[in-house]
């Protein structure tokens, strides 16, 4: 897939946005942006960028030709119907550095036949796939999504999920869904951030301990990780 066959698609599919609404956060005219996506004419670089960054993308510019990328800790929420799977799939991977992804799938309710999740390093591609057909649905779902998604696969638990399945699903649609949960739902290592030692260092404090004596703790700590 193309990157402005991607930018297209995403902008066609952002949840809950048109191509219009778009159009206006970026700045642009939607008639010169529908052509610029359709490839009737050149898309300049500060359109590209601003359209990009609009629905959660980052394009780069290198002699006249565009990168595209997921811009890191986003979730970006898409929504199609069935017979775009393959699509979606491309972008997964045209977004993924040497295709380096994992992905689940999650079953959907009466408007959403299921969600398709993809995990591209710290930021998450979201596909909620409709079908005018129930027995299409079911059939794809029953033939499994490797044929479309053939990175990864992370196994589905509902007790991974520290929220109700029902507010999950909807924060989930509505794509408000915090990174923290899908890293949750992905098994991913919480990784401590600056605020997680402060407050150590807080806690410490009051407990009285001097620094140097943390200090000698950790030269121990040194001493037993080497043997």
């Amino acid at each position: 897939m193309k990157p402005i066959e991607a930018l297209d698609f995403v902008v066609r599919h952002t949840a809950y946005k048109s191509t219009k609404a778009i159009a206006s956060i970026a700045e642009t005219d939607p008639a010169n942006l529908y052509s610029c996506l359709s490839g009737k004419r050149a898309m300049p670089q500060h359109t590209a960028a601003k359209v990009a960054a609009a629905v959660g993308l980052k394009a780069l510019h290198s002699k006249d030709a565009m990168t595209l990328s997921i811009d890191d800790g986003i979730a970006i929420t898409l929504k199609f119907e069935t017979n775009e799977l393959t699509q979606f799939s491309e972008l997964v991977k045209a977004l993924s550095p040497d295709s380096r992804y994992a992905w689940t799938v999650i079953p959907g309710d009466t408007d959403i036949t299921f969600i398709l999740i993809a995990a591209i390093g710290e930021s998450y591609l979201i596909g909620l796939v409709s079908s005018d057909s129930i027995e299409e649905g079911l059939n794809i779902i029953a033939g499994g999504f490797e044929r479309f998604l053939n990175s990864k696969k992370i196994t589905y638990n509902e007790s991974t999920i520290n929220i109700g399945t029902d507010h999950f699903l909807t924060r989930l649609k509505s794509g408000i869904l915090g990174n923290s949960t899908l890293d949750i739902l992905f098994q991913k290592k919480a990784t401590a951030k600056i605020s997680d030692w402060a407050r150590l260092l807080i806690a410490l404090e009051k407990m009285g301990v001097d620094p140097s004596r943390v200090q000698s703790k950790l030269h121990l700590l040194d001493g037993a990780t080497s043997i």
